[in-house]
Formats: structure tokens, sequence, C-alpha cells
């Protein structure tokens, strides 16, 4: 299991822990897509952090067959 299944599976079970790595991993970009749309970073920051909180509300609904990446990129857009 490589670290990303294993962020996924620890946030399946409740633990937050598996949001650090997440986070480390896909802010930067997330931050990125979501300022080409509004157009301002703090708006963007806020857009993302809401995008994490909904993914840990619905990462049951993930599939872990599939990549992470473009899921969440669905919530933040």
């Amino acid at each position: 299991m490589d670290e990303e299944q294993l962020a996924i599976a620890r946030l399946k079970q409740g633990n937050l822990v598996g949001l650090e790595f997440l986070v480390r991993q896909y802010q930067a970009h997330a931050v990125q897509a979501a300022y080409l749309i509004v157009g301002e970073r703090a708006v963007a920051d806020d857009v993302v952090q809401a995008a994490f909180m909904k993914a840990v509300r619905k990462i049951g609904q993930f599939d872990g067959r599939r990549s992470f990446r473009p899921w969440f990129l669905r919530l933040v857009l």
C-alpha cells in the first residue's frame, strides 16, 4: 500500500492524520486551479480548504481503485 492509499484508508477510519499527507500532496495544485477560476488568492485558499473538508466528509464515497487527485480536484472546481 503506498502512502496515498494509506492516508485514504486512515481517513476512511476517521483518522485525520491521513488528511495531512493529502494536504501536502495536493494543496498547491488545488489552490492554483481554484485561483485560475476565482482570480483571488485568499478566495482560492478558502475554496481549497472547504474542498478538503468536503473530501473528509465524503471519503467513504471515494473509490480507492482510482486516483485521488482527479476526484479531489472535482471537489475544488
